[in-house]
């Protein structure tokens, strides 16, 4: 999680199987189109960036969604483009989508942190296929930033 503000990252490593046998989320703990679109109160600009592994079969073909839960709240969404052709979570691929949603956290003016509680990534099977040879995935990380300010 980075916070464009006072340049603080804090990493959520995962480099694990995201797999119907280790539950369809994993919790790492610590919209796309919106771009043009002007804020309201209570609300910050978000630039999410997903990092495919590079182990075979390291992709996926399932919905992708975040969770991101923060002292003031959270948000769930679900990391799609509909904007852009090709496909999206394959081996080696580094894929970003920035949207808007509620602010979830004040820059901590003590030590300037930008205080995240927690990120879950999640899949869901959408086809007949995807629920009977499941939805596997391995992440090799996730990177959250506050693009509010920047």
């Amino acid at each position: 999680v980075r916070h464009n503000g006072t340049g603080t990252t804090t990493m959520f490593p995962c480099d694990n199987w995201l797999s119907k046998e280790t539950a369809l989320e994993r919790m790492l703990l610590a919209g796309t189109g919106e771009e043009g679109r002007e804020l309201t109160d209570g609300q910050r600009r978000y630039c999410v960036s997903v990092v495919t592994s590079n182990k075979s079969y390291a992709g996926t073909d399932a919905a992708v969604f975040i969770a991101v839960k923060g002292p003031r709240g959270e948000f769930t969404r679900r990391l799609e483009d509909k904007t852009v052709f090709g496909k999206r979570f394959e081996k080696g691929q580094e894929d970003a989508f920035t949207f808007i949603d509620v602010d979830v956290a004040d820059v901590n003016p003590v030590d300037n942190t930008w205080p995240i509680d927690q990120v879950t990534l999640g899949l869901k099977a959408e086809s007949v296929l995807q629920r009977v040879t499941g939805t596997d995935w391995h992440v090799f990380s996730v990177k959250v930033a506050d693009v509010t300010t920047g």
